[in-house]
Formats: structure tokens, sequence, C-alpha cells
């Protein structure tokens, strides 16, 4: 939210198509992995995640093989530099769970 305001403040500032996500790639499932280890190092939720391909999960809607955003437009045009998304990640669950307990942290 903070981004988007930035970008549609200025009304001389740079037009165009920006993505912004956090940086780096992950699958769904390395996702929930990391989620759940954050979460356990926090001393919350724990379960273990078992990875498909997208062929085991079909669905109308044909996916790409590769649906990572680039970040180049808005570092160009803003200076914008995204988080690691492990890092948001750790951001959002210190906010719901609380910072991760020293002697389980990973």
């Amino acid at each position: 939210a903070t981004i988007t305001m930035r970008l549609v403040e200025d009304s001389a500032a740079p037009t165009g198509t920006y993505h912004f996500s956090n940086a780096g790639a992950v699958t769904w499932a390395g996702f929930a992995r990391e989620i759940f280890a954050q979460s356990a190092a926090r001393g919350g939720a724990s379960a273990e995640v078992q990875g498909i391909t997208t062929a085991e999960y079909p669905t109308p809607a044909t996916r790409p093989a590769n649906s990572l955003l680039s970040h180049d437009a808005i570092t160009r045009d803003y200076g914008i530099h995204p988080p690691a998304w492990q890092t948001a990640l750790g951001t959002i669950l210190d906010e719901l769970l609380g910072a991760p307990n020293k002697e389980t942290r990973a």
C-alpha cells in the first residue's frame, strides 16, 4: 500500500506498467514451507508440506510455467528495491505471532 500511494500521489511521476512484489522466486509449496518454518520459530503452527507439480493440480485455466514478475521498471523509475519475500513474510508473522524465540530460530 505504501508503494502504491507513492506511485499515485505524484502527478509528474513516470507512468507505465509496474509490477511490485517482494524480491525472489518461490513455488507455492516453498512459500507454505517457509510460512510453517517461520511460524514454528515463533512458537506457532508447523506442518509438513508436500509439493506437487502443476500437472498434478489441473485447473480450467492454463497456467504459465514461470510467472515471476520483473521489478526492473519500478527500480529504474522510482529506485524501489523490494525486500526479499522471506523478510516480508517474517515481518507479517512478527505482527501476527510475535518475534521468533532465539532458542528456536533457525
